[in-house]
């Protein structure tokens, strides 16, 4: 039977509730604070989606066909079953699970029935090939690659990709069906890839990468996904001369990345991760640098504005995601030439510790930028950018070269509206022409602490303004006036 997981579905439902949750316009009452919650259990979502994956990389050892790479191509002949041998390729044909040893120059294959499932257990192998993928899944039900236990495994790619038909192979691996990664879970095995002139990992359906331990090298995206990312408990290296981690679907159900408990170092020439759908990112460690890192912040003017500046160059962010993107913990370092966490409809963050540093904006949210608990310090052009900006608490501690905090009109969904309900913020600007916190609509400061240091105007509304609570402090001076600029 094809394992090509019934979540899919699951997620488009998720999906419908998680839009609905976050479309009702919000115009002007701040005793409306409490209602503004997201709406949508983000936890729950990256459960199901993981819950839902069946490994079958745990099958006794004992029972796999064993294959020694080295002999089987020098011999160019196969007595195990379902394997044949065509030139520089191991053939696989038939369902099962197969122990790879050895080094070899060529490909495996895996041809076998769409609703076969395959596991390749890699057992200190090392395989190069100079024109195509090592390892290639043209036709099954899912493909499970399983690193042993204790072993380093190494797939090197070193010239120009060829076809395979009307199939465009760009991957050291590439595999046009379900594809899971699974590693021992103590990580003690290993998996290198070296891809010269394409992508370290592409799945043109769905990928899964569970307890592994993966370094790549690559000139085009370290890890790619048409359909579905997901990966749990892993520990994931990437230098990319393009994107590190990407979900690539056709629509805005798919392409969707799903993270629990992993670790990734992701040095990108352009963005760490990028999705065309939604993000949820739950535990782990980031450390990422994209595009060559921010560089010293210069006062801003009047005339300028970065999205402006960067409309025609190459987008170098942290996490860029076409749908929301939900962080509910973790510990996150980020230097970006770009926005560290960019998203074109929603960003949550519920909690976690982040250091930020951003030649644009650190958090730029199209929609609805609502930040709950976490810790966050920040060193951007700009603060944070949404239409809709609601702080509930946490601690952030602002250095920004234009606006601390910016509400502006950057979708129809919402009404231009900054609203503080509690937390600690401190906003320093780098002299220029810049404001603390701007709304291109209305301001509501319900509590919390807000300090603001070296601003050209603290406050800039163009509607109303409201204090009902908190302590404010400018320059050094304790306020309870909500003053607009001059």
């Amino acid at each position: 039977m094809k394992r090509n997981y019934m979540a899919k579905r699951i997620f488009c439902l998720f999906l419908i509730l998680l839009l609905a949750g976050s479309c009702t316009l919000y115009t002007v009452s701040a005793k409306k604070s409490s209602s503004q919650e997201t709406g949508t259990d983000y936890a729950a979502i990256l459960e199901n989606a993981f819950s839902s994956q069946e490994l079958i990389g745990n099958e006794e050892e004992s029972e796999a066909a064993r294959i020694d790479l080295e002999t089987m191509l020098a011999e160019n002949e196969s007595s195990v079953p379902g394997v044949r041998m065509s030139e520089e390729s191991v053939l696989i044909t038939e369902p099962g699970t197969y122990l790879l040893g050895g080094s070899m120059e060529g490909t495996i294959i895996v041809d076998s029935g769409e609703d076969d499932d395959i596991n390749l257990i890699l057992d200190g192998v090392t395989i190069r090939n100079d024109s195509g993928a090592a390892i290639y899944v043209r036709s099954a039900g899912s493909v499970t690659i399983t690193l042993k236990k204790g072993t380093d495994n190494t797939l090197i790619n070193t010239g120009e990709f060829q076809p395979d038909g009307n199939t465009n192979i760009d991957g050291v691996i590439f595999s046009k069906s379900d594809l899971f990664i699974d590693g021992p879970v103590d990580g003690s095995a290993s998996l290198l890839i070296n891809s010269a002139e394409g992508c370290g990992i592409v799945s043109k359906d769905s990928l899964f990468i569970n307890s592994s331990c993966i370094s790549i090298d690559s000139k085009k995206a370290g890890i790619e996904a048409k359909n579905d990312l997901l990966i749990s408990d892993a520990s994931i290296t990437i230098e990319s001369k393009a994107n590190g981690i990407k979900g690539d679907g056709d629509t805005a159900d798919y392409g969707n990345i799903y993270i629990r408990n992993s670790d990734f170092s992701i040095t990108s020439d352009t963005n760490a991760f990028k999705t065309s759908g939604f993000m949820i990112i739950s535990g782990g460690s980031f450390h990422l640098v994209t595009g060559g890192g921010c560089p010293v912040l210069t006062p801003v003017t009047s005339d300028h504005d970065p999205d402006l500046d960067d409309a025609g160059g190459v987008s170098a962010k942290g996490f860029a995601a076409d749908g929301s993107i939900a962080i509910l913990n973790g510990n996150f370092t980020l230097d970006c030439a770009d926005d560290g966490i960019h998203s074109e409809n929603d960003i949550l963050i519920q909690s976690g510790t982040f250091s930020i540093r951003s030649a644009d904006d650190a958090l730029h949210g199209r929609e609805r930028v609502t930040i709950q608990n976490g810790y966050l310090t920040i060193y951007a052009a700009e603060g944070l950018e949404g239409t809709f900006l609601l702080i509930k608490g946490g601690t952030l501690d602002i250095t920004a070269s234009g606006d601390g905090m910016n509400a502006a009109n950057k979708s129809d969904t919402y009404h231009a509206t900054a609203m503080i309900d509690d937390g600690t913020i401190h906003i320093n600007l780098i002299e220029g022409d810049n404001d603390g916190i701007d709304s291109n609509g209305n301001l509501y400061i319900n509590g919390g602490t807000i300090e603001i240091n070296g601003a050209l105007n603290a406050f800039d509304y163009l509607e109303n303004a409201e204090y009902n609570g908190g302590t404010i402090i400018v320059d050094g001076e304790v306020t309870d006036h909500i003053q607009n600029q001059t």
